[in-house]
């Protein structure tokens, strides 16, 4: 039972560890990319927009669903009102410059105050009920749209004077909500509010939805990259006992080291440096990782077969003069008995064998290095062996996306049950001394 727990408190660390790594690298992605202000705008777009309907299955439709996993805004709104709420200066300035034009965050209370804006149009000059003008810049937009065989409301907007299309179905949106607040302003504005605050909860949802896709691509690659094999490490961790036990002494240091502090979409640069001392503890722990045979292959092989040529000079040298050394040791003058020189023999062939070993292992490597091929590399992915090294990948990959907290928590839990358990076996084990050492009559 202990050994189960061990094993998979073992994996639980080893997800949460790489989960950590991936959100970091995800974090980066994101802001370097501006995924935040993309989907904040996506989500706007669909506001202010109304949707046209293409088949799921599509070309057109399978490129939308792409196009919103990566944060990118697929709808047409040129012209529309979503224009010109980014147009606006409000909206426009509250970017952070040339890389991120668009901003990660808007309050709802500007979202009101600037849709109300261009309601209101330039020519508004704050004497009239601004309910009002509202109310009529819809009723002659509606009637210029149909004359120009276009459904929704045409309105010119404030500070571009273009010539705005509030189209349908958000036009009878926004009458219904001037209307339910009886024409009243501030209860207009609050009503932009509440539509503004129910689309960012749903937009935190799609965030994370993602998001998740994004952690399961990077969360594969990481594991490719460090060969972090599901499969691998609990079939060693389930047979090597002193490798479980200091995994679970790393879990424990891990949950107390991690106690209290964010480990979710924001992670401190404190929480950043511990992960990289963590994983790099649980790799030297698991051994994972590429192993040195195909590490050779990658990068700076050539360069590497070089340095191990020279390596291999030196080394044969070395084995040369010990050789010679051995031969003469018979009519060595310094040293005086039989014994002496059997001794010194059998320390220099020790020498010998030891180098001709490392001679080999470097011929081996070098050869393996300048016979490695692509096609090789493929092929061997073709062998059983290697579609179960993918499926272990898989695993790890799905297991990151669920996220660091998911698996902290988690962690916390098997800890505490492991404790109790062991608790228990150790109790159990003091009776049944016990009763061993005092039986009943």
């Amino acid at each position: 039972m202990l050994i189960a727990i061990d094993v998979t408190v073992g994996l639980i660390l080893v997800y949460l560890l790489y989960s950590l790594l991936t959100t970091i690298v995800q974090e980066g992605i994101s802001t370097w990319l501006g995924f935040r202000a993309r989907n904040l705008k996506r989500a706007i777009v669909q506001m202010l927009t109304d949707e046209t309907k293409v088949n799921k299955l599509s070309v057109k439709g399978l490129a939308s669903r792409v196009a919103s996993i990566a944060a990118f805004n697929s709808r047409s709104h040129s012209g529309t009102l979503a224009e010109a709420f980014y147009n606006h200066p409000g909206i426009k300035y509250l970017g952070e410059g040339q890389w991120h034009r668009l901003p990660d965050n808007i309050t709802s209370e500007k979202f009101a105050e600037v849709i109300t804006d261009i309601l209101l149009g330039d020519s508004y000059d704050g004497t009239s009920n601004p309910a009002k003008v509202i109310e009529n810049t819809l009723s002659i937009g509606q009637k210029s749209a149909t004359a120009n065989n276009q459904k929704g409301i045409n309105i010119t907007a404030s500070v571009s004077n273009a010539t705005v299309l509030i189209e349908e179905e958000t036009a009878y949106y926004l009458k219904r909500l001037l209307i339910n607040a009886n024409n009243d302003i501030d209860k207009f504005k609050k009503s932009l509010q509440t539509w503004y605050d129910d689309m960012m909860k749903q937009t935190t949802v799609w965030y994370k939805r993602n998001i998740q896709v994004w952690l399961f691509g990077i969360g594969m690659m990481i594991a490719i990259a460090f060969n972090v094999d599901t499969l691998k490490i609990a079939s060693f961790l389930s047979t090597d006992r002193e490798a479980r036990q200091n995994m679970v002494e790393l879990a424990i240091a891990v949950q107390k080291n991690y106690e209290g502090k964010e480990i979710g979409d924001s992670i401190s640069d404190e929480v950043i440096k511990q992960t990289k001392q963590d994983i790099a503890a649980s790799q030297k722990i698991l051994g994972n990782g590429w192993d040195d045979e195909w590490m050779w292959c990658y990068g700076k092989c050539r360069k590497k077969v070089d340095t191990a040529l020279v390596e291999r000079a030196n080394k044969k040298k070395l084995l040369d003069s010990i050789e010679v050394r051995v031969k003469k040791i018979d009519t060595d003058s310094t040293l005086q008995t039989d014994s002496s020189k059997k001794a010194a023999k059998i320390k220099l062939l020790d020498s010998a064998k030891t180098l001709k070993t490392e001679i080999a292992v470097i011929d081996e490597k070098v050869k393996h290095c300048q016979q490695f091929t692509i096609g090789k590399f493929f092929g061997a992915m073709g062998q059983a062996s290697w579609w179960l090294r993918f499926l272990g990948w898989v695993l790890t990959a799905f297991a990151i996306s669920l996220g660091a907290p998911f698996w902290f928590d988690l962690l916390n839990k098997f800890i505490r049950l492991r404790s109790g358990i062991s608790t228990a076996e150790s109790s159990k084990a003091k009776a049944t001394t016990g009763e061993a050492v005092n039986p009943k009559a």
